[in-house]
């Protein structure tokens, strides 16, 4: 068992008031949590995390499953001002491709993080490494 994943995700979720920051799916339903609706997913992998950035909730999105897919294949990114941007191709794909359009473009996705005033930013630390280390940029 990871130690402080719970805790962790947890933070995550309160911080996004439980939605995708990516597309703005609400993980409540029915007037019900929906708790497999949303993932507190890493935005530096768990494995490549120090003690520290493991817990550490500005290390961390609320998604929704499809949106942390891409998120953690390489398929799109967020840039430092909290924009969205795409892999290369991706776009092009998405012109031939009703279904990936249907599900990476914009909407269902927005052109930045979706954000309440209340919640705190990812450190840009952690955006930096992903773009480095997961984007496929090219």
């Amino acid at each position: 068992m990871r130690v402080g994943q719970h805790r962790f995700a947890q933070r995550v979720l309160n911080n996004h008031q439980h939605k995708c920051v990516f597309c703005g799916l609400s993980g409540t339903i029915g007037g019900k949590r929906r708790p497999r609706m949303l993932l507190a997913s890493h935005i530096k992998p768990w494995r490549d995390s120090t003690d520290r950035e493991r817990v550490d909730h500005t290390n961390g999105f609320t998604a929704c499953p499809t949106h942390d897919i891409a998120f953690d294949t390489g398929l799109i990114t967020v840039d430092q001002d909290l924009s969205l941007r795409y892999a290369p191709g991706i776009e092009d794909d998405m012109t031939v491709s009703p279904p990936l359009r249907r599900a990476l473009g914009k909407p269902p996705l927005h052109e930045r993080l979706i954000l309440a005033e209340s919640s705190v930013h990812p450190h840009v630390s952690y955006l930096t490494w992903h773009q480095k280390e997961i984007f496929v940029a090219g």
